[in-house]
Formats: structure tokens, sequence, C-alpha cells
């Protein structure tokens, strides 16, 4: 995650005016800039550009018995958009939009399948799909709606191409 954290760095120092809101050993390697920076965790509500924000989950789905998880939380926005973050935590609130993470080492359809049941969205937008081309999009889609593992049907996002939900 090293590029993650230079870039985070990179856009910090660029635009004074930016808030990066996280889990403390997260938030904690820009301790330098306390007030561009601020520590989140479960529980907590935030308000960030005038979006009311509630903070839920603990940790990173789990990858391997061999890689440690680390920090995750999840963002519910308005309390209607809800993104998990890494991880399939239930919030315990209704969620109208779920940000669904695909693609990772720590994915798998069956979980994303159970956890799209267990949230009960009504909309689905697939997210962290960086690792399927067109192919897996469209494939990972058709496993993920009606008719096959889930009651609503998991929306594409195109790059460089936005949604209103």
């Amino acid at each position: 995650m090293r590029y993650t954290y230079a870039a985070v760095s990179r856009s910090l120092e660029a635009r004074p005016g930016l808030r990066v809101y996280g889990p403390a050993s997260v938030v904690e390697r820009w301790s330098a800039r306390r007030g561009q920076v601020t520590v989140v965790a479960a529980g907590d509500n935030v308000s960030v550009a005038g979006f009311d924000v509630a903070v839920f989950g603990d940790l990173h789905a789990a990858i391997h018995r061999g890689i440690p998880r680390v920090a995750n939380v999840g963002y519910l926005v308005d309390g209607r958009l809800y993104h998990p973050g890494d991880a399939y935590h239930v919030p315990d609130a209704p969620v109208d939009t779920l940000l669904l993470p695909t693609s990772g080492p720590w994915t798998k359809r069956g979980e994303a399948a159970d956890y799209v049941g267990e949230v009960a969205p009504n909309h689905l937008i697939q997210i962290h799909e960086a690792m399927l081309g067109p192919i897996g999009q469209q494939s990972t889609a058709r496993f993920l709606s009606p008719g096959m593992l889930t009651e609503v049907p998991l929306g594409i996002v195109p790059i460089g191409e936005t949604v209103m939900v």
C-alpha cells in the first residue's frame, strides 16, 4: 500500500482543504497533518462536506490465515449509501444503496451474495472491480443479480461515468 500512502500524502500537501477520515492505524501515518486527518471508529458520526456519515465495522476481511487482518471501517452516507471498505460488515441501519466490493484477494461470490442478502439494499453497485476485466465484471453482475444469487441487480458504472441513485 505504499503507493496509496504516497498518493494521499501528495494530495494532503497539494490541497490544504482536503480532509481524510479513517481508522487510527491508518490516519496516524499523517499525524503531522492533525488539521487534515481525523480518526474515526465504529459508532462515530461525522459531518463531511455537508454529508452525515456514520461509521461501522472494525477489521478488513480475512485474506488468508497467514496475513494479519488490519483496520477497516465502512461509511453510511446520509443514511442511504453504504461503502463497506474492504469487508462485508453488515451495518445495523437500513441501506438504500450498497457499494459492493467484487474483486480483491478476499472476495468470494458466495460471500458477496450472502452479504447482499443480509444488508438487503434497494440498489447495488459494483466497486473494487479493478482486478476484473469487462468479462469478469459482466460475469460477476450476472451471478450477483436476480435469477441467480441476489434479489437486486448489480450495477456496473463504466470508467469515467457517474450514476445517481
